[in-house]
């Protein structure tokens, strides 16, 4: 009884994901309308699957574990929403699709990601990211497995620089299970 009354304190006091480690991984809930249709299923550590009425459809997603800008090398606040790191499934003419997308919550100027020691190009289309074509996109969803943190980093329309990290505990289950429920 007291664990779930402690649970539930640090759920109403904590936001994620700099509280998760006292007391396992939250949910996340993503309010952007273009997520409004999925419902969350199940968290992996610092990653969360949703699905959607239609059940061809499913994400995995996560939100930022640090996140800094700086313009002209100086540190600064830069007013954001939700960022999220998205793998949207879908089973689009009868292919299944699963496509990386990055929500930064502002318009990108540029965008590259970093796992490892390898860097890789992103496509800006507005507030997303995705990597450049089909084939870098599955070799980096591939590479995200076998990797513990993925790096983004962005150049606002503004000219700030943005660079967002993103832990991947949890990627390869959530991945899993989205896949599944997918039907992939």
């Amino acid at each position: 009884m007291w664990e779930l009354i402690r649970r539930f304190a640090l759920a109403v006091l904590c936001s994620i994901p700099w509280c998760a480690p006292l007391w396992g991984a939250a949910p996340l809930y993503l309010s952007d309308e273009r997520f409004e249709a999925f419902e969350h299923l199940r968290t992996f550590e610092q990653w969360s699957v949703f699905g959607a009425s239609d059940p061809s459809r499913c994400i995995a997603a996560s939100l930022p574990t640090s996140s800094e800008a700086r313009r002209d090398g100086r540190l600064m606040t830069l007013m954001r929403g939700e960022i999220f790191l998205v793998v949207n499934f879908s089973d689009e003419g009868n292919q299944p699709q699963r496509e990386l997308s990055f929500f930064p919550d502002f318009p990108l100027g540029s965008a590259a990601g970093l796992l490892g020691d390898r860097e890789f190009d992103l496509r800006p289309e507005g507030d997303v990211a995705r990597p450049i074509s089909p084939t870098a996109n599955d070799i980096v969803i591939r590479a995200l497995h076998r990797e513990t943190e993925v790096t983004f980093v962005t150049l606002t329309t503004r000219g700030t620089e943005v660079t967002d990290v993103f832990s991947l505990d949890g990627f390869s289950a959530a991945f899993a299970e989205a896949a599944t429920r997918c039907g992939q």
